[in-house]
């Protein structure tokens, strides 16, 4: 199973979470614990999430999407992110990106 972990600030204290896939719903954990403002704050952040390559947006329920949000919007200040599995990639074409 694939996982993402990201350290950051959100809103005023250093963070680490972790986002898996569960039934096709993506699920944020801080601490191995359920958080549902968080939870609350990724689901906002990916209804929002800017384009990957400048013109890709990913699946609202893919990993990929967690880990766009978590690399761009999720935190007032991102530390470290890191990906343990396969996430999905950006799909392309011969230097083409969609």
């Amino acid at each position: 199973m694939a996982k993402i972990v990201a350290t950051g600030k959100y809103l005023t204290d250093r963070i680490t979470v972790e986002v898996t896939q569960e039934d096709g719903t993506l699920v944020i954990t801080m601490d191995d614990n359920e958080s549902p403002e968080l939870q609350k704050h990724l689901d906002d952040c990916i209804a929002r999430q800017p384009a990957m390559g400048g013109t890709y947006f990913p699946e609202p329920d893919s990993m990929l999407a967690a880990f766009n949000v978590l690399n761009s919007i999720f935190f007032d200040s991102l530390e470290e992110i890191s990906v343990d599995g396969d996430i999905g990639e950006i799909p392309y074409e011969e230097k083409t990106i969609y």
